[in-house]
């Protein structure tokens, strides 16, 4: 469900998007969306609403709570990331960084 609600928190202010923009912004299918829209509103992290000018549109919107969990759950990782790389020094990460940039681009089109 993380991936669903950082993919709205990225979309930025009003952190909504329709269904089809989830689909494309997430590369998940329309299923995998479904699902994860399921669980996201039960648990008050997300809202459906229908678009203003025309009400066949349903966009779907971060809530407060759901932008705490994102903000949570990232802070969360980066302190796990933190921990993973102490034991390496300054110049350690460096060399790591720049060993992961060049493995990763391999698979970027055209790597």
């Amino acid at each position: 469900m993380l991936d669903l609600l950082a993919t709205l928190r990225r979309a930025g202010t009003p952190y909504r998007l329709t269904p089809s923009e989830l689909e494309q912004a997430s590369l998940l299918s329309g299923g995998a969306i479904s699902q994860r829209l399921e669980r996201a509103e039960r648990e008050g992290f997300v809202r459906r609403t229908r678009d203003e000018r025309d009400r066949r549109v349903v966009h779907i919107e971060l809530t407060s709570a759901g932008i705490a969990e994102v903000n949570r759950v990232v802070a969360e990782l980066m302190r796990r990331e933190s921990e993973l790389l102490r034991p390496l020094t300054r110049e350690e990460r460096r060399v790591l960084e720049q060993l992961l940039r060049r493995w990763l681009s391999r698979f970027e089109p055209g790597g």
